[in-house]
């Protein structure tokens, strides 16, 4: 005869192994070139790379490459280590792919699947009859696997998904260690718990559950009394598995203690306040982070919402057993680092009570399920169950797939323009010359997708343009040409037949613009020069670009030729003095708004810098001088400037005479 029961279990089992792969994979890789990215922005999802992706990639590349682990990671003003560990595996095993990072939490997500299983099936296996264990973990391991919460994060590169996983092998552990007492299970489930702690920084708080549940279950239920002789074990094993850490912790506290610093106490709400909307969060309205959710949403769905009531309302009528005070306190505990943010509700710190919650769930559902097969109609609960579970699946789906593409911001909060810049850069042959603006060449996405190696330059083309005198090879300037609209046309000046091609166009507007020459073009400058700084560089022209008025910015465009390189940073003043010698405005920054110091220029660039000064509203009428200075912040030292003719001159090269009526 036909078992239908055990034929439900296996498709549903294959079911939700298949919609978990798929809700991961679907639309994983990118464009197979560069330009595919206009045909479809969001072939990839998500696009781009997000900063914090780049980093954990960028750490993992460093430690495939030194083989050096460490307990922490000063990277980004510090991180935890344990994604970037596996990134670095990653990186062994595919190479330092651009989404290696997010195979990481592939993998660390799937794992969550079956951390879910192990813990619900030694959490519950007393708890009961098989065929409600059985639906249990059916159940939560289908709310691991459809979640948008686990989707979502499994998806990008961000370290805190191996909070989940770790933490689910250790509750598992723990209560295989508690149910079944073992000295070597006492020693796993204490090293497991250990290395939750090298997760994310809202592991910290985990073993205050595991002190909760021991206590309980020693001192107050009384029903599985741990051996003290393996409490000892249990706490000398995660004592030495974090003694790294803690060590780090104390020689390196301003590092170690910077995010947690950055994120929490500096609130602007109260903590009833973050109570309340960290609680609202899971029904009504959730995090509003691009990167961590579709913005609003709740982390659970209606159907989610129902089985939790209902799971919490089973845990408080049986709270005496162990397992069932377990779980509530469990996402209670793990919910205090996103209680304690400053950015209620914030689902990065729901990282350890998100798996708790679904448990929550689980236990709902399974109740429900009992309740309608205890009617004679065992068929309703499966289909129940079933239609629940497609809900969700469906519901993630629609919501990753076509309504969080649609994300105000979500190119750039995953930096795609950056993305499809850096991979440019690194498709151009060796021997080019590569500039790109506005985005900073320091950032983290450059230097994961160039390996770690400086392959371009980089400039804020809203202010300045940089290029070569004389192009001793091809160059090429990669613009995100909705932050930059000026460096085309500046370049066009030094470059009449300056080449200029669209990259990557967005619904009809371009995003990325490459801009080249040719090995063997030679800029066009205006003959002559109004001075020279030191031995640093020429100002072949001004040309101003704003009439001088009252209350208002003065605006010039400085033409320089850089002489010789540098190591040092001078600072550029810009000053506007009256007739007696009184300053009466000035502008002081690096050169190029802070983007192009003089210790990065190289001898033959020139670079037109636009310049800024605001003029006072009571400035009396008159003649003015506009002049321009080089000098060290630290002791205000002047590089001396000479005149067109090579004479000296001081250190305060004169510009010209600005009237102000």
């Amino acid at each position: 005869m036909i078992n239908l029961r055990r034929i439900w279990f296996a498709l549903a089992g294959l079911a939700i192994v298949g919609a978990a792969l798929g809700l991961r994979l679907y639309r994983f890789t990118p464009p197979s070139s560069l330009s595919s990215y206009s045909l479809d922005s969001f072939s990839q999802l998500p696009p781009g790379l997000h900063s914090d992706e780049a980093f954990n990639a960028l750490a993992g590349l460093r430690i495939r490459r030194s083989g050096q682990l460490t307990a922490y990671s000063d990277i980004d003003q510090g991180r935890s280590v344990a994604h970037m560990t596996l990134t670095a595996l990653i990186i062994a095993i595919v190479g330092p792919i651009a989404e290696s990072a997010r195979l990481t939490s592939i993998v660390a997500g799937l794992l969550s699947i079956l951390g879910m299983l192990w813990l619900t099936r030694r959490l519950f296996r007393s708890s009961y009859d098989a065929e409600s264990g059985s639906v249990l973990q059916l159940i939560a391991a289908a709310e691991v696997a459809g979640t948008y919460w686990f989707v979502n994060f499994s998806r990008s590169g961000f370290e805190l998904i191996t909070l989940p996983m770790l933490l689910l092998a250790a509750f598992a552990a723990l209560w295989q260690w508690l149910r079944r007492p073992s000295l070597v299970m006492s020693l796993l489930a204490g090293a497991l718990l250990g290395l939750t702690l090298y997760t994310y920084y809202a592991a910290y708080i985990v073993p205050l559950v595991a002190v909760l549940i021991i206590g309980f279950c020693k001192f107050v239920a009384r029903t599985y009394p741990p051996l003290t002789r393996h409490v000892v074990a249990y706490t000398a094993a995660f004592a030495i598995v974090a003694l790294p850490l803690v060590s780090y912790a104390f020689n390196h506290t301003d590092v170690f203690t910077h995010r947690i610093e950055d994120t929490a106490a500096a609130s602007q709400t109260s903590l009833p306040d973050n109570i309340v909307r960290t609680v609202g969060g899971l029904f009504i309205a959730g995090d509003r982070t691009t990167a961590y959710n579709l913005a609003g949403r709740p982390l659970l769905d209606p159907i989610q919402s129902i089985f939790l009531f209902i799971g919490l309302w089973v845990c408080l009528r049986r709270f005496k057993q162990p397992e069932f005070f377990f779980v509530p306190i469990w996402t209670v505990v793990l919910m205090l680092p996103a209680m304690l943010s400053n950015e209620a509700p914030a689902f990065n710190r729901m990282a350890g009570a998100v798996p708790g919650i679904l448990m929550l769930v689980a236990i709902g559902g399974v109740q429900i399920y009992s309740w309608l097969t205890h009617l004679h109609a065992e068929w309703l609960g499966a289909m129940a169950i079933t239609a629940a579970l497609i809900f969700t699946f469906v519901r993630t789906a629609d919501d990753y797939f076509v309504n969080w593409p649609e994300s105000p911001g979500l190119l750039t909060t995953f930096s795609l323009p950056e993305r499809i810049q850096a991979e440019a850069v690194a498709a151009l042959p060796p021997s080019t010359t590569a500039y790109i603006s506005p985005s900073d060449r320091g950032r983290s996405i450059f230097a994961y997708l160039w390996q770690d190696q400086l392959q371009a330059e980089s400039f804020n083309g809203r202010t300045c343009s940089v290029a070569p005198t004389y192009a001793s090879q091809d160059t090429a300037w990669l613009i995100d040409a909705t932050q930059d609209r000026q460096s085309r046309d500046r370049l066009s000046l030094l470059y009449p037949r300056l080449e200029s091609q669209p990259l990557w166009v967005h619904k009809g507007t371009t995003i990325v613009r490459r801009l080249s020459i040719p090995a063997g073009a030679a800029a066009v400058l205006p003959a002559g020069s109004i001075g020279r700084v030191s031995d640093l560089a020429e100002l072949i022209s001004i040309t101003p670009l704003t009439p001088a008025q009252r209350d208002s910015k003065f605006r010039v465009q400085l033409l320089w030729r850089f002489l010789n390189s540098t190591a040092e940073n001078w600072t550029e003043g810009v000053y506007l003095f009256d007739a007696s010698g009184q300053l009466r405005a000035q502008d002081d920054s690096l050169p190029c708004d802070n983007s192009y110091p003089t210790s990065v220029w190289r001898s033959g660039e020139v670079m037109i810098e636009d310049r800024a000064l605001q003029i006072p509203a009571d400035l009396p009428s008159g003649e003015y001088i506009l002049a321009v200075a080089f000098y060290r912040l630290s002791d205000n030292f002047r590089l001396p400037v000479f005149d067109g003719n090579g004479k000296p001159i001081g250190d305060l090269l004169k510009l010209q005479s600005v009237s102000i009526r």
